[in-house]
């Protein structure tokens, strides 16, 4: 006796959903010594956001993937965005440089429709947390100037809308040697930050002395000061 059957097709399973974040560090750092530097504002490197993702299906069909994306907190229904269609990779790296600044969300739709009819096609989806798009550079308030015999020291306040405040050095004269300042409440770690900075050993006559914040996705503004050591 044969007995014919067809198997219950089953829906895909995704797991493993990650999400990494990366600066262009090789534009940052260019801009470091240059006369930009000077300036208040520098204008800020691409961010990639790059998904991944572990996919199976039960049935051992082919898989493909759809990308959307809405705003965090979005309540309407058809809040998705499409980002990418008919992926094959269980990889996307997402350009967010046309993305306003914000926190968003990215769905990851697996679906086996490629071997299956529509009918008995199934598909399955998966959520990232928060993603932190955040293109502006901190702003730097007004700087207190003290000066103690041959050293200089800095004073001044940062502010990030979206991102904490992660760094804050100092650099006289343009050298190009960033020196670290010190965050009054001992660790650079939330979007308001007060801090100081004190200069080494500086020699009689004028120097130009540049703050640089930088917050936690990459953006870093610049502020500079002139002082006379007599």
């Amino acid at each position: 006796m044969r007995l014919a059957y067809a198997t219950q097709n089953q829906a895909p399973r995704i797991k493993n959903l990650a999400v990494e974040t990366e600066h262009d560090e090789t534009a940052e750092s260019a801009a470091e010594g240059s006369a930009l530097a000077q300036s208040e504002h520098l204008e800020e490197p691409t961010r990639n956001v790059t998904i991944t993702w572990d996919a199976t299906d039960p049935n051992g069909d082919n898989l493909t993937y759809r990308m959307l994306y809405r705003t965090v907190g979005a309540k309407s229904s058809d809040a998705w965005t499409t980002l990418a269609r008919d992926l094959k990779e269980t990889s996307f790296d997402w350009q967010t440089k046309s993305v306003p600044d914000g926190k968003y969300q990215v769905k990851v739709i697996a679906s086996d429709a490629a071997d299956n009819t529509p009918d008995a096609a199934k598909s399955s989806a998966r959520e990232t947390a928060a993603i932190t798009i955040d293109h502006t550079a901190p702003a730097v308030g007004d700087l207190a100037v003290t000066v103690d015999g041959n050293r200089v020291t800095l004073a001044g306040e940062a502010k990030d809308a979206l991102s904490n405040i992660v760094d804050v050095r100092l650099q006289v004269d343009n050298q190009g040697d960033w020196q670290p300042a010190a965050a009054s409440d001992k660790m650079f770690d939330s979007p308001n930050e007060a801090f100081t900075a004190t200069t080494r050993a500086l020699a009689a006559g004028n120097h130009r002395i540049t703050v640089r914040v930088t917050d936690a996705t990459g953006n870093s503004s610049y502020k500079a000061v002139t002082v006379t050591v007599k």
